[in-house]
């Protein structure tokens, strides 16, 4: 199978931005974006529906990946939301997301000097670190069947970086 180069980009460009018949801008996958991808964004909402905290960090999450940032811990470090308004916004944007706090307390303790926003902010961190790593899991997934394509036509793979940068092909370049 040769690489379908109309189709190629590199992940982060799969993300788009789109505007609400209200007005509202929005991310979203592209139309077209590889199967794997969709399914990847799918399972990093979790037990959440579609939404767009959880597009716009995974845009971020891609960014920072195709920067060859590949550690989820050192993704979710960089997307950690600075401002209190935006953790308090991000706490009451699910339910669910108590759960990551009372997580991070657990696992971390509570720091009287961070106080509950410090805690909140833990959370988010394990949560974009959840959301990071199946991503991660996902594009090594892809790249090792893109790899394993090439070497059964007897071509020479980009490794992860390059791939990353050149566009993400399914097939070899051939």
């Amino acid at each position: 199978m040769t690489a379908n180069l109309s189709t190629t980009r590199t992940l982060s460009a799969w993300f788009v931005s789109a505007v609400r018949s209200n007005g509202e801008t929005f991310v979203k996958l592209d139309d077209g974006a590889p199967e794997w991808l969709a399914d990847a964004v799918m399972e990093a909402h979790g037990d959440e529906m579609p939404n767009d905290w959880r597009y716009e960090t995974l845009q971020s999450i891609a960014c920072c990946i195709c920067d060859g940032n590949v550690e989820a811990g050192d993704i979710a470090d960089r997307l950690v939301d600075v401002y209190n308004s935006d953790l308090l916004a991000w706490l009451a944007g699910h339910l669910e997301r108590p759960v990551y706090v009372g997580e991070y307390v657990e696992d971390y303790g509570w720091d009287n000097d961070q106080g509950v926003i410090g805690a909140i902010a833990g959370g988010q961190r394990l949560c974009i670190d959840e959301m990071a790593a199946t991503l991660l899991a996902a594009v090594e997934d892809a790249h090792a069947a893109y790899v394993a394509e090439c070497e059964a036509e007897n071509l020479e793979p980009f490794e992860l970086a390059r791939w990353l940068t050149f566009g993400m092909f399914e097939g070899p370049l051939g």
